[in-house]
């Protein structure tokens, strides 16, 4: 596996989903993973994770100057910090380095981001491996052109491509033709059943302990102030209402301030950033997940809130708008839609059976769906049988025809 980010020590998020595709594929799928990633200061050039074996590449020097992966991630860091694109060069080099020496003894070469799925495609023809690339979504929402534009190349070229969401993969078959390998393989989440929670239970019939939570970056994307604002109205009407938002970032102190002059901050959380496997505690004693995003690609947290049972409000983007059924398992409003948020938390908040078949209906569509990771590696392991297939056609000369 190729990727952009990976977690640097236990605990640590950025690149979290790779690990544990990686983890379920080499404990369930017999697979034998080994996943090259940016270098960080913090963390050891080479190590196992469990199963998987990791070999950290160094892109710049001093190290303490690696500016361009973790953190907020890739596009966050190009777009606030020049030294990020002085690491660029680097950067390619040291993953088409990597890739070209480990590449020979792999199977299949897996590529998670468009950018890093057209490097690897560069290198095809010397390396000699097939090559799937997984499309996350910020490749192709970017406001980045250059970026957009390899993450189209990597989507026409690859032998298999794998989309998070129904919308992607759409958008993979306008590139490639209806007949290509285009996967839609969600994420899985954390596998923790929702009945192992002990879950809060409002009282009968009062908004007395209705718990409202958000989690995610502090970001101005993520629009968390929308929120604040609708959640305000809300307070006027039903007293007892709170909210938490679960996350760090830059917005944190913003979102406190603001909190305060809208009247609602004893009423408003912000404990900052919690570890990964603390998330599902604060899912557990909440009524309400709320996504006011403008910019999504999977959704993890509201994946976990879902299969945790929470109805769900989101905007229209990414994944999420595809899991949540408008009015049968939650609310699906426009992005920026105020109004609309603060309508959707009324008739949630002010109505416990409404949440309560909300919550199961939403629990029951995250099952369906597989939100797991044993199912997210088994289908992972499908499209490498079939990028497998693929390259052999190309290079026979049958590339092209459906598979």
């Amino acid at each position: 596996m190729l990727t952009s980010s990976f977690p640097r020590w236990p605990g640590d998020y950025p690149g979290s989903h790779v690990l544990h595709l990686a983890e379920h594929l080499a404990d369930e799928q017999d697979a034998e993973v080994t996943v090259l990633a940016p270098g960080d200061p913090e963390a050891p050039p080479r190590e196992r994770m469990g199963p998987v074996k990791v070999i950290r590449l160094q892109y710049f020097r001093p190290r303490r100057w690696q500016r361009l992966a973790y953190g907020h991630g890739v596009l966050w860091n190009l777009r606030r910090s020049p030294l990020a694109w002085l690491n660029m060069p680097g950067f390619a080099f040291a993953l088409a380095a990597g890739l070209t020496r480990h590449a020979r003894k792999a199977d299949v070469i897996h590529a998670h981001w468009g950018p890093i799925g057209a490097l690897a495609l560069a290198l095809r023809p010397t390396i000699g491996r097939p090559v799937a690339v997984t499309i996350h979504g910020s490749d192709l929402t970017t406001p980045l052109a250059p970026v957009r534009r390899l993450t189209r190349f990597a989507i026409r070229q690859a032998d298999a491509t794998i989309a998070v969401s129904r919308e992607f993969q759409q958008f993979c078959r306008e590139l490639r033709g209806e007949s290509a390998a285009c996967f839609w393989i969600p994420h899985g989440v954390d596998d923790v059943a929702a009945n192992h929670l002990q879950r809060h239970e409002p009282g009968a019939g009062t908004d007395r302990s209705v718990r409202v939570i958000s989690v995610g970056r502090l970001i101005p994307s993520r629009r968390h102030d929308l929120l604040l604002r609708a959640f305000a109205r809300v307070r006027q009407r039903l007293a007892g209402v709170t909210l938490t938002i679960v996350g760090d970032g830059p917005q944190r102190e913003p979102l406190a301030r603001l909190a305060g002059q809208l009247g609602v901050g004893e009423a408003t959380r912000l404990p900052g950033r919690v570890v990964r496997r603390e998330v599902p505690r604060w899912l557990g004693e909440a009524d309400v997940y709320v996504s006011p995003t403008t910019v999504e690609t999977f959704g993890f947290a509201t994946a976990e809130a879902a299969l945790h049972g929470l109805p769900v409000i989101t905007t229209r983007v990414g994944f999420p708008a595809e899991l949540v059924v408008d009015g049968l398992t939650g609310y699906v409003v426009a992005p920026g839609d105020e109004g609309a948020i603060f309508e959707a938390l009324i008739k949630l908040c002010k109505d416990p059976a409404v949440r309560r078949r909300m919550g199961r209906a939403m629990s029951r569509r995250a099952e369906a769906l597989g939100l797991t990771w044993r199912k997210c590696a088994q289908r992972t392991a499908e499209a490498y049988r079939v990028c497998i297939a693929n390259a052999r056609a190309r290079l026979s000369g049958r590339a092209g025809r459906p598979t």
